[in-house]
């Protein structure tokens, strides 16, 4: 009990610090410096204490990422971004169809990649989700709202997809046969 009480202090105190230098700095610099973005360095600094693994991304992809209390997840979706080379908003879209949480295979420590790390792999996600304008009631509706989709649908299938076509053409010498979707996975 008497620790948390020390935790709670600590936050009261580090709190007030921050509301009494963000009055001093927005003073001296602007409104950059309020209390708002005080906070967010701080949490920043919390998440990322070797700046080093910060610097492969821009201020505004850490100001949706801070909030993920979950180091694995929060470095996974890191990861999505430098691999992907995802926009904020294709971040925002990712984190709010839960992308992480859908992934069939959780590795239990993911560290965030470097350049010399990078590997293409394939992060699948279970289910994969498909925008519906229309309803869909055939396998044919289905591809018509896939083909209309497939930037999506590709980044949902995870990195390292080439698309190649639609109801391509194979033969046996004998007969033709039609492949739905031809998909070139990069190994």
């Amino acid at each position: 009990m008497v620790e948390a009480q020390g935790g709670s202090r600590r936050a009261k105190y580090g709190n007030e610090l921050i509301k009494k230098w963000s009055t001093k700095l927005t003073e001296i610099y602007g409104k950059g410096y309020d209390y708002t973005n005080l906070s967010r360095f701080r949490k920043f600094y919390l998440c990322f204490p070797i700046l080093g693994t910060a610097c492969q991304l821009s201020w505004s992809y850490y100001r949706y990422l801070i909030s993920i209390k979950n180091e694995n997840k929060r470095n996974y979706y890191i990861n999505l971004c430098i691999k992907n080379h995802l926009t904020v908003r294709e971040l925002r879209k990712e984190i709010k169809s839960n992308s992480y949480e859908r992934l069939i295979d959780k590795e239990t420590k993911i560290d965030i990649i470097t350049p010399t790390k990078y590997s293409i792999t394939t992060d699948m996600k279970n289910p994969v989700i498909i925008p519906v304008k229309n309803e869909v009631i055939s396998e044919h509706d289905l591809e018509i709202n896939i083909l209309a989709n497939l930037d999506f649908f590709f980044r949902q299938l995870g990195s390292g997809f080439t698309y190649v076509g639609h109801q391509y053409k194979i033969s046996d010498g004998k007969n033709n046969y039609y492949i739905d979707k031809v998909n070139l996975n990069k190994m």
